[in-house]
């Protein structure tokens, strides 16, 4: 729904901005040029509107006031262009006397003021004879290019005699090449009410100033976004090329911000302003090459070194080589244009995406408006035949199919983000699916497996309790059936051979039905059922458990075969010690289980008691569970200590 929803906004955003493009372009191109070319009789008899002054005379002076009507003046016409005459200034400065009529009355309508498109080098006005205003000119300290248009107040002379009057004015325009050899461009001057040329002329100041203020801090900030994307993520070159390419235009798109700077700086800005120029088209062209899918090194390298080219002319060679620059130099980006148009369009034939397509079209106006711009700057004289009222305008459309470019690539990088967003969420839920899936087939498998473990749980058990089974209760009543068999059985001997069976079976019972901590609980229960039966005997006993915080529970059958030593030991002390007390200590730590079993009795005395199979199955059994058994005796003290390593007991 994010993927379809950010399509849907770019669409219809690009689809807005074109058309906020086409409007204004098509208004400008209305409000200035139908307009300029309304003769002045025609202009006269509409009533109120603007006066427009289609000749002029001219007069090459170096003099600071108005030269006389009788000088040596040559009719032109307006708007002029020395390239379409054929001259170029000399670098002196050369005035411009443009006659008019007012009809009584015209004050009525306001005051009245000047508008001019373009004056590029500035100039100074004088009005019957009387300054009247000046617009900055390039002199020691500053230099000018002026590439919005201009407003001038007139004032009203129809009282004081001096201004505007009725009947015959005369305005004289000062303007000065910035230096020899360099051609001039005056454009149709408007004359007529201040408030309705205030219209024409905001309306040409956004379009030339405004949008490209809007324009160059657009492209900053999208080319720093887009470069911290291409920095933190190196491999996606093309956020790269776009983030460079919109920065270089942000720089070139300040020609319509930076007009006025200090003389010093201006031949650094200029070589920043080709650098731009020619970077921006290398970039778009890279752009659009890896984009379609024509990646070529050698091309990308000879672009970037013929971008370069440029820049380092105008480093040697100064302000003289710029003109060279501003038309040699640019005018070999278009054999590379047509290049990668062909390109290009072989390129969206053969994939035939919207993407490609878009980058066709994208290319394809940049390099109309590119020519367009250029024909226009070199002032070529069959353009100006071929559309007069354009060419009068002057308005170079790069500044607004090159935003309408930038939008189209980066709609395709939107794109191909929105697209990656895309596979990522279908491979995500690929993943969850298959997660799922896996989940399943694990949790089935760990319910086989908790089946099969308690299955073999139950199967030890059963087999511990089979082997404790013939090895206690079993070994001895099969032994005492044998006796019995033999008639060498009394009554007494089978009393004791069947309590003995009942207290190995009760032994079993306790230890292996207890859980895996309740050792101690089995413990208990093995004192408190001998404690009589040595008390029968004479025997006093006494019992010690030291048990750690750490130390480790026990598994049943484990703990059952520690049980069945002290037994053992505890049966041994009621037969053969004679003794008069025993002493039964357990301690239990983290890593030792220790069991010590001592009496006061009378002690091996020599006997061969080692041997014999009680403590041959003591060895046993404490063997089998990884200790050692170990049995010292003498007079009057025999002492039983065996030693198992606790987590082998867990």
């Amino acid at each position: 729904m994010l993927v379809m929803t950010m399509r849907w906004l770019w669409r219809r955003w690009l689809g807005v901005w074109l058309l906020l493009v086409l409007a204004g372009l098509s208004t400008s191109a209305r409000a200035q040029t139908p307009t300029q070319l309304r003769p002045q009789a025609e202009a006269q008899a509409s009533g109120p509107a603007f006066l427009v002054p289609v000749h002029s005379a001219v007069l090459v002076a170096d003099q600071e006031d108005p030269p006389p009507d009788s000088a040596a003046w040559q009719t032109v016409s307006l708007p002029d262009n020395w390239v379409h005459r054929g001259f170029q200034a000399p670098g002196l400065p050369v005035w411009y006397r443009l006659e008019f009529e007012l009809p009584e009355g015209f004050e009525r309508e306001g005051a009245w003021g000047l508008y001019l498109p373009y004056l590029y080098d500035g100039g100074q006005f004088f009005l019957n004879g009387q300054w009247v205003g000046r617009i900055a000119e390039t002199d020691a300290l500053v230099h000018v290019k002026w590439e919005r248009p201009h407003l001038l107040a007139l004032p009203d002379g129809s009282a004081r005699g001096k201004g505007l009057r009725a009947g015959r004015n005369v305005l004289h325009l000062r303007v000065k090449a910035v230096q020899a050899l360099v051609s001039l461009k005056i454009p149709l001057i408007q004359l007529g009410p201040a408030h309705a040329l205030q219209a024409v002329y905001e309306q040409r100041l956004f379009l030339i100033r405004t949008m490209a203020q809007f324009t160059s801090g657009a492209c900053f900030v999208t080319a720093l976004a887009v470069l911290f994307i291409w920095w933190n993520r190196r491999a996606e070159v093309l956020y790269g090329i776009f983030g460079v390419m919109a920065l270089l235009w942000g720089v070139r798109t300040l020609t319509f911000v930076i007009e006025v700077l200090p003389t010093a700086q201006w031949a650094l800005w200029r070589i920043c302003y080709q650098s731009a120029t020619g970077g921006f088209v290398v970039m778009m062209a890279l752009f659009t090459l890896r984009t379609a899918g024509l990646h070529r090194p050698g091309v990308e390298r000879f672009l970037i070194a013929y971008a370069l080219l440029g820049p380092v002319i105008l480093v040697l060679g100064g302000a003289g080589a710029e003109a060279w620059v501003s038309t040699a130099w640019t005018a070999g980006f278009f054999l590379t244009a047509v290049l990668i148009i062909v390109m290009v369009c072989l390129a969206a034939w053969r994939q035939r995406t919207g993407t490609a397509a878009a980058l066709m079209f994208s290319v394809l106006v940049a390099v109309l408006a590119a020519g367009h711009d250029y024909f226009l700057l070199v002032s070529a004289p069959w353009f100006a035949r071929l559309a007069p009222q354009w060419v009068a305008a002057r308005i170079f459309v790069l500044a607004f199919t090159a935003n309408v470019v930038l939008l189209v690539m980066g709609g395709i990088l939107a794109s191909r983000f929105i697209d990656t967003l895309r596979a990522l969420e279908a491979l995500t839920h690929t993943l969850d699916r298959r997660v799922a899936e896996r989940e399943a087939v694990i949790a089935q498998s760990y319910r086989r497996l908790v089946e099969l473990e308690g299955q073999r749980r139950e199967a030890e058990v059963r087999q511990r309790i089979m082997q404790d089974m013939h090895d206690g209760l079993g070994a001895q009543l099969f032994s005492s059936l044998s006796r019995a068999e033999r008639a060498d059985l009394s009554q007494q001997d089978m009393s004791d051979a069947l309590r003995g069976c009942i207290a190995e079976m009760r032994l079993a019972i306790d230890t292996l039905s207890s859980s895996e901590d309740d050792f101690e609980v089995a413990f208990s229960d093995f004192r408190y059922r001998w404690e009589p039966q040595l008390s029968a005997l004479a025997v006093r006993s006494h019992w010690r458990l030291d048990r750690a915080p750490d130390a480790p529970a026990l598994a049943p059958h484990k703990g059952l075969q520690v049980l069945r030593i002290m037994q053992e030991a505890l049966t041994n002390v009621l037969k053969h010690s004679r003794a008069g007390q025993v002493q039964v200590r357990l301690t239990w730590t983290a890593a030792l289980l220790q069991v010590e079993v001592e009496d006061d009795g009378v002690g091996l005395q020599g006997t061969p008691r080692a041997n014999s199979r009680g403590l041959h199955n003591m060895h046993t059994r404490a063997n089998r569970l990884g200790g050692t058994l170990q049995l010292g005796s003498e007079p009057g003290k025999t002492l039983l200590r065996l030693r198992l390593p606790t987590p082998a007991l867990a």
